[in-house]
């Protein structure tokens, strides 16, 4: 009920009075119903749902999300993330690539160092096998051990780890930032403590295998596959199964970056694994009266290697 002194089309009054004179207010049906009191005379304001005062505090009433509004962000936040995730991926992967390349120009740099004196790149020692787990190398071998640990001569650098006895190479430059194993922790520590433990880099370094056996930097002559023998140096890759412990990749095995004797690096697909050791090469047949599958593969990595640098699809 409205009383009035006079018609309500005539009722006049300032902001400040309604303000000043505003009633409790009533909430029926989502409507909001004020009496207001100006002057000479008494109003019902009727303020419909989720209105706000120009020159007041916004409704208290105002209703929340609901369940359908909250599913749509949550998918266009989903969608987001789906779309963002494989890129943020990709940008880390070619991060680590890049950082692995610079490692192996940075390596091929030290190993041209070590070579300056005598003009032979670092080969040896002739460490003695353990079987069944560790092999005899006399550098005629491709490895990626550096560390002799218990193998005669005992807790020695070998193979690559020959840098780090010159201080041409400090011991992180030998593992790749995509190391899919515990290279980097595990077998630095064995290195810098001096271990009786074998230790690895993550690096296959070739030495003297599949060259003339002389090791002359500017010419290490031709592989068995008669291509001039130029790769030095690639990721590890062992995708083994049967033993945990000869499992090592890097980059998931899925690309491989190669070190040649003029500083190059080359990146090449490794999705069928044409760089990797594989089950297969510890359990076939010996091709020959003193040579072991596992040579054999090892021999086709390099073989490989040296044909990519070629232009040739290894």
């Amino acid at each position: 009920m409205i009383r009035e002194s006079r018609p309500l089309s005539s009722v006049c009054y300032t902001r400040s009075a309604v303000r000043s004179n505003r009633r409790p207010s009533a909430f029926i049906g989502g409507f909001t119903f004020s009496l207001i009191a100006a002057d000479d005379c008494t109003a019902i304001i009727v303020t419909p749902p989720f209105a706000v005062a120009k020159d007041g505090p916004p409704n208290p009433r105002r209703r929340g999300f609901t369940l359908i509004e909250m599913l749509v962000v949550v998918a266009i936040v989903g969608l987001l993330v789906s779309l963002l995730v494989p890129s943020l991926t990709r940008a880390r992967e070619q991060t680590r690539q890049v950082t692995c390349k610079s490692n192996l120009h940075q390596i091929g740099t030290a190993i041209m160092s070590y070579a300056y004196p005598a003009g032979v790149i670092p080969f040896g020692p002739d460490v003695q096998g353990i079987p069944p787990m560790l092999e005899a190398n006399d550098g005629s071998k491709a490895t990626n051990q550096i560390w002799t640990g218990p193998q005669t001569p005992a807790t020695s650098n070998m193979a690559l780890g020959l840098l780090m006895s010159r201080a041409f190479a400090f011991p992180e430059l030998l593992y790749c930032p995509a190391d899919d194993s515990s290279d980097p922790i595990v077998e630095l520590a064995k290195v810098r403590q001096r271990r009786p433990e074998p230790g690895f880099c993550s690096y296959f370094y070739r030495q003297l295998d599949e060259t003339t056996g002389r090791g002359r930097i500017e010419n290490l002559g031709r592989n068995s596959a008669n291509q001039k023998a130029v790769a030095l140096a690639m990721d590890m890759n062992s995708v083994v199964t049967f033993n945990s412990a000869y499992y090592r990749t890097n980059h998931k095995a899925h690309r491989v970056n190669v070190l040649y004797l003029d500083a190059s690096i080359l990146s090449f697909d490794n999705e069928k694994n044409p760089f990797s050791i594989r089950d297969e090469d510890f359990f076939a047949p010996p091709p020959g009266p003193n040579t072991s599958a596992l040579d054999a593969r090892r021999d086709q990595i390099l073989q490989a290697a040296d044909a990519g640098y070629n232009g040739r699809r290894p």
